[in-house]
């Protein structure tokens, strides 16, 4: 991929998306690398004024940073990245930033600021009917609203995000937001709704042969076992 970034003879946009892709791949695995690939994304953006994709560089930066816990630097280079987006009318970039100031109050203990941009980012989002990006705010929300004891919003959200999700595509964020749903009822002493919406997580997962996702659910299980007082289970 890096080689088609150095083939002068491709177009830009090709090259910069080639930069894009791989950016974005080793975010968390390679944090340092990446970061440097979106320093020269931005370079590259900025040489030929490719002003969204500007945006874009700066977003994969702040989007490191906020992996990092460099939250000061996230929000600046979020900041920097809206100011970018806005100013070329990507509604989509300018909600998913939004989203991260959400994300970042919320790491901050902010809950109210959290919620509020969220809610901001979510109005964006359902006016130009971006499903994705719904999902992942309905999904902050439920969590955020759990974190706050708020049960009845938590499961309003997670189901609106369930009720989104592609059957056929997107099986393993289902059996996330399945696990999700039965935390919440966990939270309220709801035991048998807990263990069905974890057996359901689990059969999706098994399927799937989703190994990480199949140890979550076995853990949560032996927790609401234990919870139970099934010590065998």
């Amino acid at each position: 991929v890096l080689l088609i970034r150095k083939n002068t003879s491709l177009p830009d946009t090709v090259r910069i998306k080639a930069l894009q892709y791989v950016t974005w791949r080793t975010i968390n695995t390679i944090p340092d690398s990446s970061y440097k690939l979106a320093q020269q994304q931005l370079a590259f953006a900025q040489e030929k004024k490719m002003r969204k994709w500007e945006g874009k560089a700066l977003y994969n930066m702040a989007t490191n940073h906020y992996w990092r816990g460099n939250y000061a630097e996230s929000l600046r280079l979020f900041e920097k990245s809206l100011e970018i987006r806005r100013s070329v009318g990507d509604k989509q970039g300018v909600a998913a930033i939004l989203g991260n100031f959400g994300l970042l109050y919320n790491e901050q203990g902010n809950n109210v600021k959290a919620v509020e941009y969220l809610h901001r980012s979510l109005k964006i989002n359902e006016s130009i009917r971006d499903t994705a990006g719904m999902c992942a705010n309905y999904s902050n929300l439920a969590s955020i609203y759990l974190e706050l004891k708020n049960s009845a919003k938590a499961l309003e959200f997670y189901n609106l995000s369930l009720s989104l999700y592609d059957p056929v595509v997107e099986q393993r964020d289902i059996a996330i937001t399945l696990n999700n749903i039965a935390n919440v009822y966990k939270a309220e002493k709801d035991y048998d709704k807990a263990l069905e919406y974890l057996n359901n997580s689990l059969e999706i997962r098994l399927k799937y042969n989703d190994r990480t996702g199949m140890a979550i659910n076995y853990i949560n299980l032996g927790s609401l076992y234990l919870t139970l007082g099934d010590y065998e289970k």
